[in-house]
């Protein structure tokens, strides 16, 4: 399992060995079943996710009505920004779509690692990078694209994401009602 972790990981930034043996031993590998709840609002998150295999979800609802914020896949890292770094009570729930393998690394040693040598801090700094620009783009989306035009963004980015994951989530994900997205669906098709 550790060698996905450090093949991802020198595809954004090569490590030497030294470094991986510093960093490696305070990631840690878990398993969470499908349904089960990893993050409840009101809880802080001290953890980055690094999936593995599997799928989760970041959701809150509005009301009664879910709303899916992201939908992550394997060589996903992510984490509740705003609950981790301002260490504040997170607004969002995160859950396992499909059982799932991931490692956790929590804030405290991702802060040792990232401050043990300068390719750690990239690494860091290339993985906040990464996270900011995501955010902006799903921003964006919501903001520029409609129904449609985010169904044929995520057909196009994510395929696979169509077996693996519930209608009703790709719907919420997409920010229309599943009768929308069934509707689009039967569009495309002709």
């Amino acid at each position: 399992m550790f060698d996905l972790l450090k093949n991802t990981f020198d595809r954004v930034m090569p490590l030497s060995e030294a470094d991986w043996s510093f960093a490696l031993p305070r990631f840690k590998y878990v398993e969470y079943k499908k349904g089960e709840l990893i993050l409840r609002e009101g809880e802080v998150h001290h953890h980055s996710i690094f999936v593995i295999e599997g799928a989760l979800r970041i959701y809150n609802f509005n009301g009664s009505k879910e709303s899916i914020r992201n939908i992550f896949l394997e060589n996903s890292m992510f984490n509740e920004s705003a609950s981790y770094f301002l260490k504040k009570p997170s607004l969002f729930n995160i859950d396992a779509i499909e059982p799932t393998k991931a490692f956790l690394l929590h804030r405290e040693d991702a802060d040792a690692i990232f401050s043990h040598s300068i390719s750690l801090a990239t690494l860091g700094r290339r993985f906040v990078e990464y996270a900011l620009a995501t955010v902006a783009e799903r921003n964006n989306e919501l903001m520029a694209l409609d129904g449609k035009q985010r169904y044929l963004k995520l057909l196009k980015d994510k395929p696979h994401i169509f077996q693996r994951v519930p209608q009703y989530m790709i719907a919420s994900y997409l920010g229309i009602t599943p009768e929308a997205l069934s509707r689009i669906r039967k569009e495309i098709a002709g």
